[in-house]
This record gives C-alpha cells, sequence and structure tokens, in this order.
C-alpha cells in the first residue's frame, strides 16, 4: 500500500498513483455510513493492491441469494468471465484461480469470505498476470484483506439487530402503556403520546376503519378534537386513501413511487413539507385501522424508525382495535358482525361460505314452496268402548277371585265366589223342610182333613219359595263373565276372606276388539282437527305397528299437561288393528289435517307464540 511504484486503474486501462487513491479511498472507507459505500472502498483498495487488476466485484448473501453488493471500477460494469468465476468457486466452496482462455494473460482470482464454516461473500478480481508467483500473491493480499468484509458483515447484522430490538422496544412501551390505561380513549392517547416521544414525531393519531370510512379515535398529546376542523378531516382522508389502497402511503413520495399520496401530501405541505406516514394494519384479510407519523422537515427520522412504523401498527393496532370493539354497545356489536358476513357474502373470496349459503337458499326455497301432509300430533290412550262394572250382588265373604287387571276372561268364566256355606244350609233346611210337609200333607189327603190340606199346601209353597231363594243366593255368590272381555282394573287375590256389601265395585272389563282413543290435542292444534278426519296411532309398546283410527268426537273438554292445555278428542280404532292392543296403552296419534308447506308446519308453534308475545306488549 505504500509502494510508490505500484499501479491502480482510475477507469479500465488508465493507471494512478497508488498513494492519491489510497488517500481517497481510506478517506471513504472510514467516513461512510452505508455497507456498501464501506464495501465498494475496500474493494477499490483492493483492486488498487493489485496493480494489473482490471475488474473487481463483491458478492455477498443477505436476503437468502447471493449478489453483487459493491464493483471496481464503481460504474457497475464487469465481464461475463469474472462472475463464471465467482459462481464457480461458490459452486466448488473453495478460492480458485482461473485462466480465461480467450485472453490467456488474464486471470480470474475468487476469495471466499467465511463466518463460522459459512460463506458470507466473495471477492473476484479479474488481472492480467502471468506468473504464478503473482497470481498467488494476489490471492494472499485477497485472504488478508478479506477480515475487513467479514468485521463490516458482522457489525452490519449487529447494527441490523438492533435497529429490530428498537423497533420491538418501541412497539411493547406503547403496548406496555395502553395496558395501563382504562377505557379506548385514555389507553390509545397514552400509547400514541409515548410513541411520539420516542420517535421525536411532531403528531401521531390512531383511526379504525368502519363501512363509511375511516374514524379518528385518538390523536397524541390531545384528549379532545373537534372532527369539524380542516386538519382533522385531512388526517381522516390520509387514512381512507392508505386503507384503501392496502398499503402505506409516505409523503413526499418517494420517486417511482406508484402508490397514490395525494391527501397525504396534502397533510405535508401543511407541515412545511414534513415526512407523513399514513400505515395501515390488517385484521381478517382486511385494512382495520391506520396509524399516520407526522415528522418536521427538520427532524426527519432515521430509515430504521421509518421502517419501525410498520411493526408498530401491526403490534399495536389490533391491541386498540380489540378495545374500540370492547368499548361498542351490544346492539353495534351486532350489526358490526352482520355486516362483516354480508361482506363476506358479496364481497370477494369466501368461496365456501357463498357456497353454503346458497345452498342455504336453495332448501329454505324447497321448503317454502314444496307441500306435504300436514298432521296435528297428540297424546293418546287406549281405552275400552264400553267399561262395564262389576259389583258385588250380595253381602258375603270373598273365597275366591282368580283374574287379575290386564288379563282376558271368556264368556261364563268365574270372576269371584263368595262364601255360601250359610245359603247352602238354609236351602238344606228348606229341602228338608218340604218334604216333611209333602208327607203330611199326603197324611191329610188320606185323612180328608180339608182344614189341614190347605194349610199343608201353603207351607209346601213356603218351601219351595225359600228353596227358590236360597238357590238364587247360592248362584250369586258365583260372579261370572257376561261376555269376552278383559280386565280393566280390579285385584281381588290378596284380598280373600274379605268381607264386601251388596254394590261394592269388585272389577272394570272391557269388551276384547272394542276399543276407544283417547287423544290430548293441544289447544294450539284443535282448530285443525275435524270430526271423521282420520290418523295413525303408534303405540309406546308396540312401536313398529301403525295403527289406523278416525276421530269420533272433538269435546270441549280441557285438562292441564305439563302446563300447558290440551283438549280431548276421541277415536275409534280401526277392527283390524285392535287384536294385539289392550286398554290403558299409551302412545302419540297423528291426526291428517289436510297439505300446508313444510317451512309453515316446522315454524308454526314459533310463530304464534311470536304472535302472541308481540300481541301481549303491544300498546
Amino acid at each position: 500500500m505504500t509502494d510508490e511504484k505500484a499501479k491502480g486503474p482510475t477507469n479500465i486501462g488508465e493507471p494512478a498513483p497508488v498513494a492519491y487513491l489510497d488517500s481517497a479511498l481510506w478517506r471513504r472507507l472510514l467516513e461512510s455510513s452505508g455497507d456498501d459505500a464501506v464495501l465498494s472502498s475496500w474493494l477499490a483498495l483492493q483492486c488498487a493492491q493489485a496493480g494489473s487488476a482490471t475488474r473487481g466485484v463483491l458478492v455477498t448473501r443477505r436476503t437468502g441469494s447471493f449478489r453483487p453488493v459493491a464493483f471496481w471500477p464503481e460504474d457497475g460494469a464487469t465481464s461475463r468471465f469474472l462472475m463464471e468465476t465467482v459462481n464457480e468457486a461458490l459452486s466448488q466452496r473453495i478460492d480458485i484461480i482461473r485462466e480465461n482462455k480467450t485472453a490467456p494473460d488474464t486471470v480470474g482470482i475468487a476469495r471466499l469470505v467465511r463466518q463460522d464454516a459459512r460463506i458470507i461473500a466473495v471477492v473476484g478480481i479479474e488481472v492480467a498476470e502471468r506468473s504464478e508467483r503473482a497470481r498467488q500473491d494476489v490471492l494472499r493480499r485477497l485472504q488478508w484483506g478479506s477480515a475487513w468484509v467479514e468485521v463490516f458483515e458482522r457489525r452490519r447484522v449487529g447494527q441490523s439487530d438492533e435497529h429490530a430490538i428498537e423497533r420491538l422496544t418501541l412497539a411493547l412501551e406503547a403496548i406496555a402503556v395502553a395496558g395501563e390505561q382504562t377505557g379506548l380513549r385514555a389507553a390509545s392517547v397514552a400509547a400514541l403520546t409515548s410513541l411520539c416521544v420516542q420517535t421525536r414525531a411532531a403528531r401521531i393519531s390512531f383511526g379504525v376503519r368502519g363501512a363509511r370510512g375511516c374514524k379518528l379515535l385518538a390523536v397524541s398529546n390531545t384528549t379532545r378534537f373537534d372532527r369539524r376542523v380542516e386538519l382533522v378531516r385531512t388526517i381522516v382522508e390520509a387514512m381512507d386513501e392508505a386503507a384503501d389502497q392496502g398499503t402505506e402511503v409516505t409523503a413526499p413520495p418517494s420517486a417511482g413511487d406508484a402508490v397514490v399520496s395525494t391527501k397525504a401530501s396534502v397533510l405535508s405541505d401543511a407541515r412545511g413539507g414534513g415526512l407523513v406516514i399514513a400505515q395501515p394494519f390488517v385484521r381478517n384479510g382486511r385494512p382495520a385501522g391506520v396509524f399516520v407519523f407526522e415528522w418536521l422537515k427538520e427532524e426527519a427520522p432515521p430509515d430504521h424508525l421509518r421502517s419501525a412504523v410498520a411493526d408498530i401498527a401491526a403490534l399495536l393496532g389490533p391491541i386498540l382495535d380489540d378495545r374500540y370493539r370492547e368499548d361498542q354497545w351490544l346492539v353495534t356489536r351486532l350489526f358490526a358482525i352482520l355486516w362483516r358476513w354480508l361482506a363476506r357474502a358479496v364481497g370477494p373470496g369466501y368461496l365456501g361460505l357463498k357456497a353454503s349459503l346458497l345452498a342455504l337458499a336453495a332448501i329454505v326455497t324447497f321448503f317454502a314452496v314444496y307441500k306435504t301432509d300436514f298432521r296435528v300430533t297428540a297424546d293418546a290412550r287406549l281405552r275400552g268402548a264400553v267399561e262395564r262394572v262389576v259389583m258385588a250382588p250380595i253381602d258375603g265373604y270373598i273365597l275366591e277371585a282368580a283374574p287379575r287387571a290386564g288379563e282376558t276372561v271368556a264368556t261364563g268364566d268365574m270372576l269371584v265366589r263368595l262364601d255360601d256355606v250359610e245359603f247352602q244350609l238354609e236351602l238344606y233346611a228348606w229341602t228338608a223342610r218340604k218334604l216333611q210337609y209333602e208327607t203330611e200333607y199326603a197324611q191329610a189327603l188320606a185323612a180328608f182333613d180339608r182344614a189341614g190340606i190347605n194349610i199343608l199346601r201353603a207351607r209346601i209353597a213356603e218351601a219351595e219359595a225359600q228353596i227358590a231363594l236360597n238357590q238364587t243366593r247360592v248362584d250369586l255368590t258365583r260372579v261370572t263373565a257376561p261376555f269376552d272381555a278383559v280386565v280393566v282394573s280390579g285385584d281381588l287375590s290378596q284380598s280373600l276372606g274379605q268381607s264386601v256389601q251388596r254394590g261394592d265395585e269388585l272389577y272394570r272389563i272391557a269388551p276384547l276388539n272394542t276399543y276407544l282413543v283417547e287423544l290430548e290435542v293441544p289447544e294450539g292444534d284443535v282448530l285443525f282437527v275435524d270430526e271423521r278426519a282420520g290418523g295413525t296411532l303408534v303405540l309406546t309398546s308396540l312401536p313398529d305397528a301403525r295403527l289406523a283410527l278416525m276421530v269420533t268426537n272433538v269435546t270441549p273438554v280441557t285438562v292441564a299437561k305439563d302446563g300447558k292445555n290440551h283438549f280431548l278428542v276421541e277415536a275409534s280404532l280401526a277392527p283390524d288393528g285392535a287384536g294385539a292392543v289392550a286398554p290403558g296403552m299409551e302412545g302419540i296419534a297423528k291426526i291428517d289435517a289436510g297439505e300446508a308447506r313444510l317451512i309453515w308446519i316446522w315454524t308454526r308453534q314459533l310463530t304464534d307464540w311470536l304472535h302472541l308475545f308481540w300481541w301481549r306488549w303491544v300498546p
């Protein structure tokens, strides 16, 4: 570097003294603030020390792939041969010296710069050296100087990490300040004021996006503001501009920036040409709100603070937006939810939701048009068409009682037998008296005793009457079934020896194959039930059997069940379905009531309840 005989080109093929280059390049190397400028100065120094260097390039990895960051000369021109040399060094992962076949006096030298066994950069120099010793000397110089590149990259990464930490700290401090406050206004103003101090901004505003555009909610260092003021309207318009485009809007705009920044420029002009950044934040795939940062022209922020705006909006925006949603009225939240779903239904995207809504609309339309049989549902219970009460014919004691409730009996089957000993004794006594009277009557006839004959005739008639009476009493002690029937109620098997009096109820029996269905129809459906209407009955004990019935009488009698009134409706059961059933069985009946739309059938109870509810509270 101090050898005054060494030469370095200022333009390709044009030599220049190294001492002159050294002073200019070292000054740029030490005073440059940007990484690319530092690396350009370093590459120029390396090429200057290699007196025969014609071109140089520095390739680094920063965003996942290698790309050139510095050229020598600085006009950015390089050769295909030099880039092929750099690529070959990267593919083989070694330092190489490669000859140019089209120009034998020219070689390409590529040096890999490593950091912890990881390649971070490649330095390539094209030199005109014939001797192998001179070529190795150039490579050695590159090896010595590559330490500068490693230091620069470490410094750049460290500075980038510091800036990332600073950006994250700004957002976290604002979030912490907002968390210490209660209510949206206090939290947002405190957070924006804290950000305003940390970023040295003149003003920071926050707003959320609604159906009619953005709404300004908070301004730093300001507890109250009038939305009718021209400046406030300008801030809101800048928010709308950023939210509509869904991207950051900066004023004054950068060269070649395709983002529309008309309203932001108006706000910037109000600040005397200061920097204005309108940064939206996204929730659920759409802009939900906007932050507007304003700086004075003479206090423009550094680049890392400008890039921190997006991070601050992404972290702080959803928190303040949640506070805003929590402070809304319940009705407002409901309308917001409905509006969001409506926007999804008619807006772009959400094909699954649209398909579901179309399918639902098709189903509702079908149910609203399609008609089917309308049937009234009612609880049902079977009972005999005729129920006969079996009463005690005489006073006595129960001696035998065979049947129980639910059993069937045939005509003439004994139901109850009472104790008949007393009546049998009376029968035997009067029978003996009759024989005695008949003997005396024969003697009176032989003696031609007219008076005795008449007396004995009367006594014989009395005895016959008493015999008939006692025989009847004996017969009455045996109670039999008058017809084929089923025992509906009564169980005397546990009451043997118990005394009964004449007229006491012993059994209730009902004839077989003749039943009456008692239906409990809700009072809201009784108007749809007509006499002679058909229906179907399903009993709990026979869920697979469907029995036909016909309504015979709609009575005005009501019963209360489960807190609701039900009308009693009588129906007859078809004879062909009465064989396997018995009185007392319960089930569910459906009574035919014509045809109606399916949606009305399913919603009629709800609509009736709504009508009654409205009628109850309407003035």
